[in-house]
């Protein structure tokens, strides 16, 4: 399931699908967060390159859904995954 989604998020032609999946990840990270541990390598980096893309001299609110989005998953990872964070 990880893989289809990591493969949908970077295939995703709009802001407002990559900000659903996004939360898909959030949600996925909250239930089972340690099973996706082994996928963190390829999650990080995407979430972290969405953050980084968004245009911070507008306040754009798809752009903030999507930075909130990426933030609350970072959480539920750490959370989640400890000792992988680390």
């Amino acid at each position: 399931m990880c893989l289809l989604l990591i493969d949908r998020i970077k295939k995703s032609k709009t802001k407002a699908d990559s900000f659903t999946l996004i939360q898909c990840f959030g949600q996925m990270a909250r239930t089972v967060g340690n099973k996706i541990a082994q996928y963190l390598s390829d999650i990080f980096p995407l979430l972290c390159n969405f953050a980084a893309s968004l245009n911070k001299d507008q306040s754009i609110d798809i752009d903030n859904e999507i930075a909130e989005a990426c933030l609350s998953t970072f959480e539920s990872l750490v959370k989640k995954c400890p000792k992988e964070i680390g």
